[in-house]
């Protein structure tokens, strides 16, 4: 038989997860979700920006500093990521602002704090980054 092929019931087998794994995922999905009700949150779209903000603005901010900058290294945008995690945590908790400004905010602090640190920790090694910058 031609081992290209492959019958539909192979195909059903090999994505059908076995019967113990969809208990566990739904016991455990359920679990999640009576916990996050105990929680009493008025929003879930607000919690989960508020996570996007903490985890997501870095990735946002290590974008922005490869795409415009020819300066940064890669302690630095380390360093940013870290920065904005610890920046979006303080604005939560000590300011009023509002949960939307989050994001923009991670990046922003991504950025600078990255760039800046770029100038403590420079890149060990000389490359040619011609044509990776919009600069460029």
């Amino acid at each position: 038989e031609d081992d290209i092929l492959v019958s539909r019931e192979k195909i059903i087998e090999m994505f059908d997860p076995p019967p113990g794994r969809s208990v566990v995922v739904g016991c455990v999905g359920t679990g999640m979700a009576y916990f996050m009700a105990q929680l009493e949150i008025e929003s879930m779209f607000q919690v989960w920006s508020e996570i996007l903000a903490l985890l997501g603005g870095g990735f946002v901010g290590i974008y922005i500093l490869g795409m415009f900058t020819r300066r940064t290294s890669s302690a630095g945008a380390i360093i940013g990521a870290v920065g904005s995690i610890v920046c979006t945590v303080l604005l939560k908790n000590f300011t009023e602002l509002h949960w939307v400004f989050f994001t923009p905010a991670a990046a922003g602090s991504c950025v600078v704090l990255g760039y800046l640190s770029s100038f403590l920790f420079p890149s060990k090694r000389k490359k040619d980054l011609s044509g990776l910058t919009v600069f460029d």
